[in-house]
């Protein structure tokens, strides 16, 4: 473990000792000293409703071969908000702390928030997940299936995926007022209206498309509370070896799903790994590891614009509904 990082977790301690001796002023210069110390930028974030595209033969898209982190439902797409650092202080009567504090410790709120910042500090970024998941096949019971994403971003309103599974490969480009599908396995595509920025695009088309994109919970400013508030207790468990790197390990336990985290012990904090189970579904798995970060990139803006390939046949997207499911 880095120097650096055993001195911030000693600090942290002695700062909790500190404050339910001394009272809870201390608590508050512990509070300003640490906002200090993980200040950072945010991309302004919005959401607005846009109309879908012209008539055209029309295609359901595919469900759950697109990567995501798929942390929660919708719940963690919520609010877009940063949570304030907040070291877990005794009121002056002895009281405990309560909300989210009561159940993550300190040094779990410290590396999530410190990752939360550097993602949101970023103008610009490209970067590789590998996923595997477990899914019901009629035929052959629980089958893992892997998929492969590459991902570009350029805030706040252009993205690229690309997506190579065992069933399909897909793409999607935002260009900042439309999304595009592409069925590279197919040769066709459909296009859909979206909001002016990246994150509410993603809410949207997710909420009237069923699509998932890669690892989108760790780009929301409000992702250290989000994973609180669907766990009973996230645990700081030292460090590990991950992916040949030296990485902070993290558990969240919940009810419905265990989240195990890796984040690099180094100056960018950034995810390596992560694993979900689900206890509702039998345990089954997903799991998603990064690789080839690439941190303020010049992308030029050819990337997010979708030329349709010779004999592409355009369609026409069908929103998710009762009747249509989520495209499978």
């Amino acid at each position: 473990m880095h120097i650096e990082s055993i001195l911030v977790l000693l600090f942290i301690v002695a700062l909790v000792a500190a404050v339910r001796v001394a009272g809870s002023w201390i608590a508050a210069v512990g509070v300003l000293l640490l906002g200090w110390e993980l200040r950072g930028g945010l991309l302004t974030l919005s959401a607005q409703n846009q109309g879908r595209a012209s008539p055209r033969p029309a295609l359901n898209l595919p469900d759950g071969d697109i990567m995501s982190s798929r942390f929660s439902t919708l719940g963690i797409l919520g609010a877009l908000l940063l949570s304030a650092l907040a070291v877990p202080a005794a009121a002056q009567d002895g009281g405990a702390a309560t909300g989210a504090d009561s159940i993550i410790d300190t040094g779990s709120r410290l590396i999530l928030d410190h990752m939360v910042e550097m993602i949101g500090s970023l103008t610009s970024v490209n970067y590789t997940v590998r996923t595997k998941h477990d899914v019901v096949d009629p035929d052959y019971g629980t089958i893992t299936r892997f998929g492969t994403s590459q991902v570009y971003m350029t805030g706040p309103d252009q993205m690229q995926v690309n997506t190579v599974n065992d069933v399909r490969h897909v793409g999607y480009w935002y260009d900042g007022a439309q999304v595009t599908y592409y069925s590279f396995t197919e040769n066709n595509y459909g296009q859909m209206d979206a909001p002016d920025n990246i994150m509410a695009t993603i809410e949207q088309i997710h909420a009237e498309y069923g699509v998932d994109f890669p690892a989108a919970d760790f780009f929301y400013p409000s992702f250290t509370d989000d994973l609180a508030a669907q766990s009973t207790r996230i645990s700081y468990l030292g460090t590990v070896q991950m992916e040949g790197r030296e990485c902070f390990r993290i558990v969240a336990q919940g009810k419905d799903q265990t989240v195990q985290l890796w984040i690099a012990n180094d100056a960018t904090f950034l995810p390596v790994k992560f694993i979900i189970t689900d206890h509702t579904n039998a345990n089954a798995q997903y799991e998603g590891t990064f690789a080839d970060w690439v941190l303020n990139p010049d992308i030029p803006p050819t990337v997010y614009q979708f030329t349709p390939p010779p004999g592409a046949t355009p369609l026409y997207i069908l929103p998710r509904t009762p009747t249509t499911g989520s495209g499978d």
